[in-house]
C-alpha cells in the first residue's frame, strides 16, 4: 500500500492523540496559575526541609503553639532578649544553677530571701547597724593580793578569740571572800588593753590602790560578744 495513502489514514488518530497530550499539559499547568501559586495542598507531607526555606523567614506566626521545645533550640543560644519578661518562674530554673554573678548587685530584698535560712557567716557584720549579738558572757580576773596602806594591784580580763569586749568594770574584794569593798580603795584605771580602742578590743585592764589597813584584791569583769550572730 503506497505510504501517503496510509498516512491519510493515520492523521486523525494522530491529531487527536497529540491534543490529548496538549490538553493533558494544559490541565497541569492550570494548577500553578503563577508566582506564589503553590500552597500547602500542593506539598505531600514532610518533603519541605531545612534547605528549603531562606534563613529567617520563619516567623512566629508560622509557628504552632508549643512546637518550640528544649530540644529545638540549640544549647546556649537564648539569651535575655528571647524570653518574656515576668515569664519565667522557680519551676523553669535547676536548683543551684543562679550564682552571685547572675543577680544584679542590690537587687534582692528582704522578700528574696527566706526567713531563718542566713546564718553570722553569710553576714558581713560591719554593714550592721545597732544589731548585738545574741551570745555574750561575762568573764572576771582577780589581781594580787594588794597590800594594806598604799599597795597597787592591776588586772587584765580577755575574752575568747572568737569574741570581742564590749565593756567592762572593776571592784575591790576582801579576799577569801566575794564581798566587794570600796573604803580607803582607788580604782585608778580601767581600759582596752594597752590603751587600744576599736570595734574589736579583745580585752580590758584596770588598776586600783589600796588605802585601806587591810589587803584588797581587784576583781575585773569583761563582757565577751561572739564576733558572729547566730
Amino acid at each position: 500500500m503506497p505510504t501517503a495513502s496510509i498516512l491519510r489514514r493515520r492523521l486523525p488518530v494522530l491529531t487527536a492523540a497529540a491534543m490529548a497530550v496538549t490538553m493533558a499539559f494544559a490541565g497541569s499547568a492550570s494548577a500553578l496559575p503563577g508566582s506564589g501559586s503553590v500552597d500547602n495542598t500542593d506539598l505531600r507531607a514532610n518533603v519541605v526541609r531545612s534547605i528549603h526555606i531562606k534563613n529567617g523567614e520563619v516567623k512566629n506566626l508560622d509557628l504552632a503553639l508549643g512546637s518550640v521545645i528544649a530540644s529545638t533550640v540549640a544549647d546556649g543560644s537564648l539569651t535575655g532578649t528571647d524570653i518574656q519578661d515576668g515569664s519565667l518562674t522557680g519551676d523553669d530554673v535547676a536548683d543551684g544553677t543562679i550564682k552571685s554573678a547572675d543577680v544584679t548587685d542590690r537587687s534582692l530584698t528582704g522578700d528574696d530571701v527566706a526567713n531563718d535560712s542566713l546564718t553570722g557567716q553569710q553576714v558581713k557584720e560591719s554593714t550592721l547597724q545597732g544589731v548585738a549579738s545574741d551570745r555574750t558572757r561575762t568573764v572576771s580576773n582577780d589581781s594580787a593580793v594588794m597590800a594594806a596602806n598604799g599597795g597597787t594591784g592591776t588586772v587584765t580580763t580577755a575574752c575568747a578569740t572568737t569574741e570581742r569586749a564590749i565593756g567592762a568594770t572593776a571592784a575591790v574584794i576582801i579576799p577569801a571572800t566575794n564581798l566587794g569593798t570600796l573604803l580607803d580603795v582607788q580604782v585608778t584605771y580601767t581600759m582596752p588593753s594597752g590603751g587600744v580602742g576599736g570595734s574589736d578590743i579583745a580585752s580590758y585592764e584596770a588598776g586600783a590602790r589600796n588605802m585601806s589597813v587591810s589587803p584588797r584584791i581587784l576583781r575585773l569583769f569583761v563582757t565577751c560578744q561572739a564576733k558572729t550572730i547566730g
